[in-house]
């Protein structure tokens, strides 16, 4: 018995031995590391993968501080295809010596092509792989290539993927001109009744060419910028917004953090104050009338500061009560120039008012789900914007100027 039980031991360590190690390890110098990704309908309708993956030796060589920055690109660009969003994956086998590793991705970008056909399969396997991360932003790339858009040139990142990274972070706590949607945020919204998803739409701008090499009178192109927003019903791409109505639907969504309102002087006329907005708050409420007629109250509570007055009157109450009045104007307009552009144009919900139904009557809305993009031209909507300035930052006064 003894000796069964010190047998039936021993074939266990030794099998625990012979397992121990990482079965599925994969050494660092065998992978590539996408940073960026790339979108597209193929020529033949099938899927084109487009990929920037960092080229070590060149990163490595800026690391160590020796000699100035290399004019070679820090990145290499690869395309693959295939029938599907998978087969092109795995088709980079076919361009890459080193195994594509996906984790550290940081930007999907789809082509405008390739949106407005739908973007779905694209994000089954983005959100069914265990690879790739759901925190990688989403875009739309509008009225530029996908290959020129991984390819472009910052000043100061080596790689696209890093720059748009640190772009759209910067963003969610900037201006308010462009959505930060990640890929979660994305697929939630496709999957909330009565919500339709917005993305980042991203444009090339600048110098196309290095600065000797170019004729300084030639517009060029060169590095991204992001542009407003690109709309979608469901998950195809219908229109786009821009900056303006984009900082409108970002308060329809109660997504303003801080941003700058440029308001009209009262003297001298052309001049304008700048109001930094630091708080804002929305809530949307719809009403149900007895016979079935739905409408919206939109109520914005903001709190801001007035940063920039060259305006020549005294910095007062009445000149605080005036300059409220006009940021709450301001607000209101970009929000009603969002809703018209969203209701009438593209009759897409991404502001939520089905979303808000569904909550609040959830029979309505099992009734009018069906066609509901086909009513929301006819919803209407009240904006009720309070504004509340709270200092002139560390001067009381207007700059004198004899």
């Amino acid at each position: 018995m003894r000796l069964r039980r010190f047998g039936l031991t021993s074939c266990l360590l030794l099998m625990a031995l012979a397992l121990a190690g990482c079965w599925n390890r994969r050494e660092v110098e065998t992978l590539g590391f996408v940073v960026a990704v790339g979108v597209n309908r193929g020529p033949d309708g099938g899927v084109e993968l487009t990929a920037q993956v960092p080229i070590p030796s060149l990163l490595a060589g800026e690391a160590g501080g020796g000699g100035g920055r290399s004019s070679q690109p820090a990145f290499w660009v690869v395309k693959s295809s295939g029938r599907t969003t998978f087969e092109a994956a795995r088709r980079f086998l076919e361009e890459s010596p080193r195994r594509l590793q996906w984790s550290h991705n940081q930007v999907v970008i789809f082509s405008e092509t390739y949106a407005r056909t739908g973007v779905r399969e694209a994000l089954d396997i983005l959100t069914r792989d265990s690879e790739p991360r759901r925190t990688a932003w989403v875009m739309v790339a509008r009225e530029s290539s996908i290959d020129d858009v991984l390819s472009a040139a910052w000043p100061i990142e080596r790689l696209t993927g890093v720059a748009l990274d640190r772009l759209m972070t910067l963003q969610s706590g900037g201006l308010g001109g462009a959505p930060t949607v990640d890929i979660n945020t994305f697929v939630r919204a496709l999957a909330a009744p009565g919500l339709e998803p917005v993305a980042a739409a991203i444009e090339l701008t600048g110098p196309d060419t290095p600065p000797k090499q170019r004729d300084p009178l030639e517009p060029t192109k060169s590095h991204l910028a992001t542009r407003g927003s690109a709309v979608f019903q469901g998950d195809r791409l219908v229109g786009w917004l821009d900056p303006i109505e984009t900082r409108g639907l970002a308060f329809l969504q109660n997504k303003v953090k801080t941003t700058v309102l440029p308001l009209d002087c009262k003297v001298p006329v052309g001049e304008k104050a700048s109001v930094e907005l630091l708080r804002a708050h929305t809530t949307m409420k719809p009403q149900v009338t007895a016979d079935g007629r739905i409408s919206f109250t939109i109520k914005i509570q903001a709190e801001g500061a007035l940063d920039e007055f060259p305006c020549r009157e005294p910095i007062n109450v009445t000149t605080f009560r005036s300059m409220e009045r006009k940021a709450a104007q301001a607000i209101e307009g970009e929000v009603m120039r969002a809703l018209r552009r969203l209701q009438y144009d593209y009759h897409a919900d991404a502001m939520g008012f089905g979303l808000a139904v569904y909550r609040t009557y959830p029979r309505l809305w099992k009734r009018l789900q069906a066609d509901w993009n086909k009513r929301l031209p006819d919803i209407p909507a009240q904006v009720q914007v309070r504004m509340a300035l709270r200092r002139s930052a560390l001067t009381e006064r207007p700059l004198q100027v004899q």
